[in-house]
């Protein structure tokens, strides 16, 4: 399982498309989330979240 909770169904399918074990809700809003690259680096967390 990807997510324990998600703001909606939506983002929950976006973010399953990340590696598991990448990312978890908890470090992609921690100060650290600015410095987080997602995909291979393709992009920042606004930009994965925009897409």
């Amino acid at each position: 399982m990807y997510l324990i909770a998600a703001p909606s169904q939506d983002m929950q399918i976006k973010w399953k498309g990340y590696p598991s074990g990448g990312v978890s809700w908890a470090s992609a809003f921690s100060p650290e989330a600015k410095r987080v690259t997602f995909a291979g680096g393709q992009g920042s967390l606004p930009a994965a979240l925009s897409t």
